[in-house]
């Protein structure tokens, strides 16, 4: 099967995928869930049958790994992930909440109508995955404790586990962990759950912040090929992966960082007229999809 690149847009993509940052409150997921049914419905009923297009969404995805093998980091680890993924793919897939959210959050979380059950259900002709690390996930009794992570979920994500280990190896140049087996393992999480929908890694990348010539930008290299390699053992084990888009073709402006993150394959001089320069990965990343190494 032939990925596709992010030089290589899918004429099948129709809607804007959307971003989706959870937080504490419960009613946020209702909130993107029910206007996503409407443009769905728009789609389905008015442009589908036009320019055979589809309509899905993107999510800041992880794989949570266990803090340690006690049984209560076990269970916060599937937690995490029913709170954070779950609470969008459940209702989409199966019509409603996971059950172990409505156990935890009570009264405070919206109820679905039978009718928006019915329609929520198969809604969405992909999901997107917007990937770059994965993280450990801890019980933690006490919701005072938990300052980033939903407190409902009685869990937070860690860095290292309770030896000091991280997931995969710090990367010197850029800001995360790199471990392409947590790109592996949410693919193969998707599909075993929510049977195996189509899926687009609409995101997928590095950045350049401590590099000092941000053209020589090995490290990236380095990356997008693990994590290629990591999306082709997937699709070899049956995971519907439909597209690979690589974050970014250029140097961005980041939510939190500004321009200072250096993600792009091209670089942008400030100082010389904006001018785009390819680095040493986007001249690697052209031949691999010019060239046999993709197969």
């Amino acid at each position: 099967m032939e990925i596709l690149s992010s030089f290589a847009i899918s004429k099948t993509i129709l809607a804007i995928l959307s971003f989706v940052l959870l937080s504490n409150i419960p009613s946020q997921a209702q909130g993107y869930l029910l206007p996503k049914l409407k443009s769905a419905q728009y789609n389905i009923s008015t442009l589908q049958a036009q320019q055979g297009g589809e309509i899905g969404f993107a999510l800041s995805s992880g794989r949570y790994v266990p803090y340690s093998s006690k049984s209560e980091d076990v269970a916060a680890t599937q937690r995490l992930m029913d709170f954070y993924w779950g609470w969008i793919l459940d209702p989409v897939f199966y019509g409603d909440y996971p059950t172990i959210m409505k156990e935890y959050v009570g009264n405070r979380l919206p109820k679905f109508t039978k009718k928006e059950k019915y329609m929520l259900k198969g809604s969405t002709d992909f999901v997107g995955i917007n990937y770059y690390t994965s993280r450990f996930a801890r019980h933690e009794s006490n919701r005072t404790k938990i300052k980033y992570d939903n407190y409902d979920a009685l869990a937070v994500s860690e860095a290292s586990n309770i030896d000091g280990k991280i997931l995969g190896y710090k990367d010197q140049y850029g800001w995360n962990n790199v471990y392409p087996e947590g790109l592996y393992n949410f693919l193969v999480y998707i599909k075993e759950k929510y049977k195996n929908p189509k899926i687009y890694i609409t995101e997928n990348g590095i950045a350049s912040s401590k590099i000092s010539n941000p053209l020589k930008d090995e490290h990236r290299i380095a990356y997008v090929a693990a994590h290629l390699n990591a999306t082709k053992a997937a699709i070899d084990d049956g995971v519907n992966v439909q597209g690979y888009f690589l974050w970014a073709a250029f140097d961005t402006f980041e939510f939190q960082a500004g321009y200072s993150g250096n993600w792009g394959l091209y670089h942008i001089d400030f100082n010389d007229t904006l001018k785009r320069i390819p680095t040493d990965a986007a001249k690697w990343y052209t031949k691999y999809l010019t060239s046999d190494l993709r197969h």
